[in-house]
């Protein structure tokens, strides 16, 4: 009859059962990538690497924690050497406090504990001798032992810094003398004229901190 077609026709312009479930599992497939937002004719690029700003006067406060922590390592020694007097277990505690709060400081900043905990490299600024004290004479002398170039990048940093790293180091010299190491008496600049006093100021320092 006129307008029905027959079952043949209707065979041949549908596909197969079996067609069908060939194909079936290719469409799910491809259903399942598209829906996950994944581009099949394009590679995903590399995710970005994390970065992290700096926070102010980062390189000489971590410079300083790091090279502090020598010292105390170092103190270590000479008390289990059975040195030091009575005065080192003392400094010891002392300096022990100034590197944990410079290290709280330094962490609520951002900055990664295993960066702060790095070894320390002979270029430390706080620290020109490197050599291992074998005695109480020698942990004095490293106590005491300073770079200029660390008081150049101490004016250079912010009124914060200069006042923690300022207080830490007058510690420092104060461990020295009590342990019986002779400071220069000699003064190029006083502390009153200079935001960084020179280096060979520290017997008056002391002074002024007792």
């Amino acid at each position: 009859m006129h307008g029905e077609t027959s079952r043949s026709e209707r065979g041949a312009s549908q596909p197969s059962r079996r067609t069908l479930l060939t194909a079936l599992p290719y469409a799910a497939g491809l259903a399942l990538v598209s829906g996950c937002g994944v581009r099949l004719d394009l590679p995903q690029p590399a995710p970005p690497v994390p970065t992290r700003r700096r926070v102010p006067d980062e390189e000489i406060l971590v410079g300083f924690v790091r090279d502090l922590g020598q010292v105390i390592a170092e103190g270590a020694d000479v008390i289990a050497a059975g040195q030091g007097g009575r005065a080192l277990p003392t400094i010891q505690k002392l300096l022990e406090a100034q590197r944990r709060i410079l290290v709280g400081r330094l962490t609520n900043d951002g900055v990664p504990r295993a960066e702060i905990d790095a070894p320390t490299s002979t270029s430390t600024p706080t620290s020109t001798s490197k050599a291992v004290p074998i005695d109480t004479k020698q942990l004095a002398a490293r106590l005491a032992d300073g770079d200029p170039a660390f008081w150049e990048d101490l004016a250079a940093a912010t009124d914060p810094t200069r006042e923690l790293l300022f207080s830490a180091t007058i510690t420092r010299l104060a461990g020295a003398v009590l342990l019986g190491h002779d400071l220069p008496l000699e003064a190029t600049a006083s502390p009153s004229s200079t935001a960084s006093p020179s280096p060979t100021n520290r017997a008056e320092l002391v002074e002024q901190s007792a």
